[in-house]
Parts: structure tokens; sequence; C-alpha cells
């Protein structure tokens, strides 16, 4: 219509259609060059007149399906955050605040929430936890450098650690898979190493282990360590 300054034919059967008048909600459109004209067509009567194309016609229904589903689930996924109070989260979401690592977390889990319709309690949990780290970063910044401020420097040698476990990663080297923690020892330094064999390492635990360690040329409050032995508390 724009290309030719095409209009609307005004004849009309009193529907959608205007071709047998019926109310259809999906319509194909057509362009009359002899008389630079367009008319609007259902898909039984595209058909009849040998124009008809069921794909794009299926294509069109299933845009509006899920586009109607996705809204539906905006929805559901909006008043289940503000009933635990994380409307910050839905906030976040909507103004696409994906930029840090923790946001883009965040993200991604309401993203789950509108495409799965629910989360387990575990993600729910670790959601709050998300919000609550980028609602409160620098006071958490100001305190970790306190602490880091006061923490001993980190020492070299063999000898035996015992500290919390700040967090776990799967790192993939030469030899296969392995699982990597960091640890905030009870100097106040952290350590980061392979996880020893029979030590059940998680977020938060206490781990207490035997291992030779290596200060970081980077920062004198943080080293590596290697070759550990699990040890009991």
């Amino acid at each position: 219509m724009n290309e030719h300054g095409a209009r609307w034919a005004s004849h009309s059967h009193g529907g959608t259609c205007q071709c047998c008048g019926a109310h259809a909600l999906y319509l194909a459109a057509f362009y009359h060059e002899h008389h630079n004209e367009m008319i609007r067509v259902g898909e039984k009567c595209a058909d009849k007149i040998g124009m008809g194309n069921k794909g794009a016609f299926d294509s069109a229904r299933k845009q509006v399906a899920q586009e109607r589903d996705r809204m539906t689930g905006k929805l559901r996924a909006q008043l289940q955050l503000k009933e635990r109070a994380l409307e910050s989260a839905w906030e976040l979401y909507e103004a696409k605040n994906y930029h840090g690592s923790d946001e883009r977390i965040a993200y991604d889990l309401v993203t789950d929430l509108i495409r799965y319709k629910a989360l387990s309690d575990k993600r729910w949990d670790f959601l709050e936890r998300l919000m609550d780290r980028i609602e409160n970063r620098e006071a958490i910044e100001a305190q970790r450098a306190a602490e880091k401020a006061q923490a001993a420097d980190c020492p070299k040698g063999r000898m035996v650690i015992t500290g919390t476990v700040l967090s776990t990663k799967i790192s993939d080297g030469v030899y296969g898979s392995v699982l990597k923690m960091l640890v905030k020892t009870e100097g106040g330094y952290t350590v980061y190493g392979t996880v020893p064999s029979g030590l059940e390492a998680e977020r938060g635990s206490v781990a207490t282990f035997k291992a030779t360690v290596e200060p970081s040329d980077k920062d004198s409050k943080h080293g590596y360590f290697s070759r550990p032995i699990a040890q009991k508390a």
C-alpha cells in the first residue's frame, strides 16, 4: 500500500472477510493491480480463489498462541514475585538489566519462571539471595573490603587449612573435569584449588584439608593450594 498508494476495497459483507462476509480472525491481504486496491480475505476464501497459503495461516496462529502464552506467563510470574516480595526482580527483568553476573542470573531465573510457570524451592531461595546481593551490593562490598584488610597474609608451604567454602565450580583441564573450591580460611585469607577426594564441599560448609599453599603474586590475601588431602575436623 505504501509502495503504490493503494487503498482498501470499499465493498463489504459486514464481516472481516471482504469476499464472503465471515467474521474471520486471520486474514490474508491481496493487491489488485488494475484497481490499485487491497482486499482482506479469510483462509477458506483464499483457498477458493486459488491463492491460499495454509503454512502462512498456521504460522500466524502459532505466533499468536505463543504471544498469548508469553503474556499469560508474564502476568503469572509478576504475581508470584509479588507474593514473595521480589518485585525488584520483576523490575530488573522489565529493564533488561543483565549487565552484571548476578543480574544476568536473576534475569534468567525470571525468564524461566515465565516459561515454565514455577521455580523449585531451591531456585526461589537462590533468587532471593541474588536480589539481596544486588540491592545491598555497596554495603556487602564495603564489608568484604574491611574483612580483607584485617585478614592475615596468605602463608606458604605445606599445612592444614580449615575454612568456609565460599563457592565451587567445575573446571576442565588436561586430565578431565575437576571440582574446584574457593575457601575463606580462619585467618581471613582465601585459597583456591581442587577439592580433595572424600571432602563434601558445599557452599557455606566448613572444610578441613592438608595442602601445599602458594601465595598469589597479585594479592597477598589470596593463594592457591595443591596436593590436597581431606582431614577430619
